[in-house]
């Protein structure tokens, strides 16, 4: 398995392909076994629900998370280097995260459960081995406490593209961060108005489906017309650079996935949105713990502020600006 090193102390699960013979099975105690004894290859499908034992105890020591996981498959997995074994943490890559949804290893509404990497790039605390240190100074003390543990069977440096920031040249960290999203994939509801006619038969229920059907194809045409409405407004619009109108954002528009409006910069747009976390005694709201508030003006946020002529709407401003709440509202 590749990858980089912190990674490894948030996995939640393997990833294999179902058709290929390249798996095998060790019964074994530790990785001295592993290099002396025989083998049984066995197909990828063979190991999809199997329990895995996560190599750290950090995550497991999370009451969200079970010490033993269950392994995936799928094509997405490859054999053409290394072992054919992909190992996800979810917080790390957007793949990881797809396969960890779709294999119902988490529902995706946990939170930030398995991110043992804050947001300066260090261990956090569940990491008590390691926490407070720079995840990129950690590489060599976690594998050697691999290979203390004799569950390391090879180790090695290659050459491959990582990102760097281009202002200090240092390397970047993929990681998830909280963000807002925009629902351009919103799928609108079926009219659930109930029937005053209660009748089960064959014609009635076979009417029933096919009315589903044309409301699903009406649905599916607004879709397309809404997406061509987004790329006709995308021409007479000028980019800087120009290659994005028909690259990053005009293929964008023709997916219509969710666009992330949200960016963690000092400088950016503030989104007008304030919230305020609920109290234990206070109803939950959507099933969640936080109260939002999105300010539509200049003059509501006066008003709810009680700060007189704002003119100026960058982050050094807005952010000490509080505003009442009011629990009647």
């Amino acid at each position: 398995m590749v990858n980089t090193s912190q990674t490894l102390l948030s996995n939640l699960t393997l990833y294999v392909h179902p058709k290929y013979s390249i798996f095998r099975s060790f019964d074994v105690k530790d990785v001295d076994d592993v290099l002396n004894n025989s083998v049984i290859t066995i197909k990828g499908a063979n190991l999809e629900g199997k329990l895995k034992k996560n190599l750290f105890k950090y995550i497991s020591d999370l009451e969200q998370i079970s010490p033993m996981n269950t392994t995936v498959s799928g094509c997405y997995a490859k054999r053409d280097s290394r072992t054919g074994i992909v190992h996800c943490a979810p917080f790390f890559g957007e793949d990881d995260y797809s396969v960890c949804i779709s294999g119902s290893v988490m529902t995706g509404k946990e939170g930030l459960i398995a991110c043992s990497v804050d947001d300066n790039g260090c261990f956090t605390r569940e990491v008590d081995d390691y926490a407070g240190r720079c995840v990129k100074k950690c590489d060599k003390d976690i594998i050697k406490s691999l290979k203390d543990r004799k569950v390391l069977i090879k180790t090695e440096q290659i050459t491959h593209s990582y990102p760097f920031c281009w202002g200090s040249d240092t390397p970047l960290i993929y990681k998830a961060v909280p963000s807002w999203f925009v629902n351009v994939e919103r799928i609108k509801s079926e009219d659930l108005q109930p029937y005053i006619k209660i009748d089960c038969s064959e014609e009635y229920q076979a009417n029933k489906l096919e009315k589903r059907k044309e409301k699903q194809a009406e649905n599916q045409k607004e879709k397309e017309d809404e997406i061509n409405r987004l790329l006709e407004s995308n021409e007479p619009t000028l980019w800087v650079p120009n290659k994005i109108k028909n690259s990053r954002f005009g293929m964008w528009v023709k997916d219509a996935k969710d666009w992330t409006i949200s960016r963690n910069r000092f400088w950016g747009t503030p989104i007008p949105i304030w919230e305020r976390a609920l109290e234990d005694e206070e109803e939950n709201i959507n099933g969640l713990r936080v109260y939002h508030i999105c300010v539509r003006s200049i003059a509501e946020l006066e008003e709810l502020t009680c700060v007189k002529r704002i003119t100026y709407l960058h982050r050094d401003a807005v952010d000490d600006m509080e505003i009442k709440y009011q629990k009647e509202a």
